[in-house]
């Protein structure tokens, strides 16, 4: 069998909407996208909620007064940001894997920002509720 040159640039899918990245140590990487729909609404701190039933995140804006939210941190030079929610993984009964994707939508409710389907293979067990 002959060499092949290996090309990384057709093996990245670019997202083409808001994304965000669990990792099992609970950071929420959201994408370019996601971040800068954040940045739009000027949201300093987030709420994450989760519908266990239907395997789904929402992700809504907070006041700093919320003990329930967490801060945004925006990494600039690469346009993202993340909040890092440590025992949320653990809560929804996170599959053992490093990290996942999740596609996010714009939300019709007008008290969340983004909402999620978490898909069921990276959910298992029962959640620590």
């Amino acid at each position: 069998m002959a060499f092949e040159i290996f090309d990384s640039t057709t093996s990245r899918r670019a997202a083409s909407g808001p994304m965000v990245n669990l990792a099992s140590n609970g950071a929420l990487k959201f994408n370019v996208i996601a971040t800068k729909i954040l940045k739009d609404a000027r949201a300093k701190r987030l709420l994450v909620l989760w519908d266990a039933d239907k395997k789904r995140i929402g992700i809504a804006p907070a006041k700093s007064s919320d003990d329930r939210s967490y801060g945004i941190t925006h990494f600039n030079a690469k346009q993202v940001s993340q909040i890092v929610v440590r025992s949320f993984p653990k809560y929804i009964g996170m599959a053992p894997v490093k990290s996942f994707r999740i596609e996010l939508k714009k939300s019709n409710n007008p008290d969340l920002i983004f909402e999620g389907t978490v898909p069921n293979e990276y959910i298992t067990g029962k959640p620590d509720q």
